[in-house]
């Protein structure tokens, strides 16, 4: 049986024309319909589609618009459970192959989100990224154990070079790629492809740290596993999961009052708590989460310190770039993504510059120095918003300082650990409460601004709307189409009374409104700052007696033991 569908084309001159089409043939019906949509508006025939229609991240983004939050969620869940699992089962197993298998997770996730054509496919490939960067953020740690102790701090600084690319030209690299390539986003997958292709080749060939046969002499593998905490990992991993799922779902995906959100949130405090009471009462000689690191206090105040840091610097990373968006309309695309970056730019920077002065200066002054320093000058932001020179020298100076402070405290997070076997512990629970810090901060700093924009830009853009002749009642529907970011309406002739002199002063106002609002959120960091002004002075200095200290020596490929021959 032949089946019957109706469609619509347009002809030459922009009408929608019928077509009757069945299995075997196609009849035109020259009946054309006047249509008042422009050509670009009427539908297509699948053939004359733009080439990469159905891939480009206009068309994948649509299908679920809350489908879309889990793309960057689950890079930051998956690399805060991995960082705490690959530093405990590595201090355990030996890290070799923990790496090696880390780089190629990367590797495929890269390569599953470059050909991903749905928005599931690309929150698995960045599942898997997000895996592999659990071992690959590993980095300040492991570097940490194959130097001398007293050369940590240079060792890491010349670690963060390599992030160049993706960290401190990550943005301008990412726009030009976007806009100047026949692959789109899809290069910047390309680029990972490389990067992590060539990470895999140089921990295969190049990383053979001591292995389990080394590290155990008279255990096996099955006697590890038989006395491992599992239920320290579930518990642990569990919680984690549940309390930041929750913290990324608030606000964003569903409101912060809704049973969703309060319903994974108290869950994961819940499982983390009997968590800690199991490890409180457990006698396993090898606890997942060792509850004793938390009784050094130098060791404690430096993991807060750093997380509260790194607050910042990725709740800017995530705010700033809408700021500029708003309240700097005039840049071009280019000095746009530049002035987007300039958060991590600065903050990178300084992690590469600060632990150089660190190599030959005292580093726990330095890190005192850069917290006053920073926080009160992120607080100075608050001044004028709307001052793009002024606000962004004082933003990047900021960035930088706290950044260089940052970059010192990192490794710093390992050195109060006097057992050195347990190094790749301490470091990955660091990072993973440095992970959940953030989520805390981001989802902070955007309810601090989410709520401030119900109030500062309703209280900026009335009376100017009012005054250039907007009649009251559309009022709050201008204010609805502005915060939606749909300023173009205010040229297209759809606001009634509103003539071409007043587009200016609302626009105007409308910036002004939001330069309100982030300045709340500058003005916000003060109450993390505070807390890291009062943590920096308990934070550990670098014990010059252990300097010589080399934790973990690399051994050559054959399998022959460097420790025989004169290093």
């Amino acid at each position: 049986m032949n089946s019957l569908s109706t469609i619509a084309n347009q002809d030459a001159k922009g009408l929608q024309v019928d077509h009757l089409e069945t299995a075997g043939m196609t009849q035109h019906l020259e009946k054309p319909v006047e249509t008042d949509r422009i050509p670009e508006a009427l539908g297509r025939e699948q053939a004359e589609l733009p080439k990469g229609y159905f891939y480009s991240p206009y068309f994948i983004g649509r299908s679920g618009s809350s489908d879309i939050n889990w793309v960057g969620i689950v890079y930051s869940l998956t690399q805060a459970i991995v960082l705490m699992l690959a530093g405990r089962l590595s201090d355990l197993f030996g890290r070799r192959w923990f790496f090696v298998i880390g780089s190629i997770i990367g590797l495929v996730g890269s390569i599953v989100g470059a050909r991903a054509a749905s928005i599931g496919q690309l929150i698995a490939g960045e599942t898997l990224i997000g895996v592999a960067a659990g071992f690959q953020c590993s980095f300040f740690w492991v570097v940490s154990e194959i130097v001398p102790m007293k050369r940590r701090f240079i060792a890491n600084a010349g670690l963060f070079l390599w992030t160049l690319p993706t960290n401190i030209l990550g943005p301008k690299i990412a726009i030009t790629i976007q806009h100047n390539t026949a692959v789109q986003w899809r290069g910047c997958f390309y680029y990972l492809i490389g990067l992590n292709a060539l990470s895999v080749a140089l921990w295969f060939f190049f990383y053979h740290p001591p292995s389990f046969h080394m590290l155990h002499r008279h255990k096996t593998v099955k006697q590890m596993l038989r006395e491992f905490d599992f239920v320290g990992l579930v518990l642990f991993s569990a919680g984690m999961t549940l309390f930041l799922i929750g913290l990324n779902w608030g606000g964003s995906i569903y409101p912060w009052k809704s049973g969703q959100v309060l319903g994974t949130l108290l869950s994961g405090v819940v499982i983390l708590a009997i968590c800690i009471a199991y490890e409180l009462k457990s006698s396993m000689k090898e606890p997942y989460l060792p509850i004793q690191f938390f009784k050094n206090v130098k060791y404690t105040s430096c993991v807060v310190w750093c997380a509260i840091e790194a607050m910042n610097f990725y709740a800017f990373g995530i705010i700033w770039p809408r700021a500029v968006a708003i309240l700097y309309p005039g840049l071009s695309q280019s000095s746009t993504a530049t002035m987007s970056g300039l958060v991590t730019m600065s903050f990178a920077l300084g992690q590469m510059a600060g632990p150089f002065f660190a190599n030959w200066l005292p580093a726990k002054p330095l890190v005192i120095v850069g917290t006053f320093i920073g926080t009160g000058l992120l607080a100075a932001c608050a001044a004028n918003p709307l001052n793009l020179d002024l606000t962004v020298g004082v933003l990047v100076t900021g960035n930088l300082v706290i950044g260089m402070a940052d970059g010192i405290g990192l490794p710093m997070t390992t050195f109060p650990i006097k057992n050195q076997e347990a190094l790749g512990t301490a470091g990955g629970l660091s990072g993973c409460i440095r992970l959940a810090g953030t989520s805390v901060a981001v989802a902070m700093y955007n309810t601090i601004l989410n709520n401030r924009l119900l109030q500062t830009v309703p209280a900026a853009v009335a009376p100017v709307a009012l005054s250039a002749g907007v009649p009251e009642s559309f009022i709050p529907q201008l204010i609805t189409n502005l915060t939606r970011g749909n300023l173009g309406a205010l040229k297209g002739g759809t606001v009634p009374g509103l003539t071409a002199g007043g587009i200016p002063l609302i626009e105007a106002a409308y910036r002004l409104g939001n330069s309100q609002a982030y300045s709340t959120v500058f003005l916000s960091t003060l109450g993390f700052g505070g807390v890291a002004l009062i943590l920096c002075f308990f934070i550990g200095g670098v014990d010059e007696s252990n300097g010589e200290y080399v934790a973990a020596l690399i051994q050559h490929g054959d399998g022959s033991d460097p420790q025989t021959e004169k290093v």
